[in-house]
């Protein structure tokens, strides 16, 4: 019997891709802790930890973008659900995968703040088109540090697989 193509991570997404296997066997928590005490819960402090489901909600819209080199970039959506009452913002940053910062894609990082009522915002990511015949490769996106009166939803780390073209174009001639 056949094992399953799909590869599930922690964060609920699931994947075809076998480019994935690699990226599911990474630590998602490491990245987590490279960007500072993200989970660190306020049960530490003697403070009862409750749920507030009032509080705006920050996700990724999607698990995985696919964009081929030539694309030239790569638009990702952060939802906002929740309460839409205040502004509030997240930060985010990219993580090497496979692909490399400033080889593959242009590394970047910053804060992205909704206005009252905004929903959904966006990140765009340049990628780097060279003239290499390469197997396909992924970088992740992370969203962290939410403002006060907000917090994250389970899809809080995405992943851009970047498609080979010149592969592409070779397979077609075939």
């Amino acid at each position: 019997m056949r094992a399953p193509d799909k590869h599930i991570l922690s964060n609920g997404c699931q994947f075809k891709n076998p480019v994935m296997k690699e990226f599911e066997e990474e630590n998602l928590d490491d990245f987590e802790d490279n960007v500072g005490e993200l989970s660190m819960s306020i049960s530490q402090f003697g403070f009862p930890t409750t749920v507030d489901d009032d509080r705006a909600s920050f996700v990724f819209e999607k698990c995985l973008y696919r964009v081929t080199e030539s694309d030239g970039s790569v638009t990702i959506s952060v939802i906002r659900s929740g309460n839409l009452d205040s502004k509030v913002s997240v930060e985010y940053m990219t993580k090497d995968g496979t692909a490399i910062g400033q080889l593959d894609y242009v590394p970047k990082q910053g804060v992205l703040d909704f206005a009252s009522g905004q929903t959904e915002r966006q990140i765009t990511i340049s990628i780097e088109d060279d003239d290499e015949e390469e197997l396909d490769e992924y970088f992740k996106v992370q969203i962290f540090n939410p403002s006060a009166g907000a917090k994250l939803g389970a899809k809080r780390i995405t992943v851009v697989t970047i498609i080979d073209d010149e592969r592409l174009e070779h397979r077609s001639h075939q």
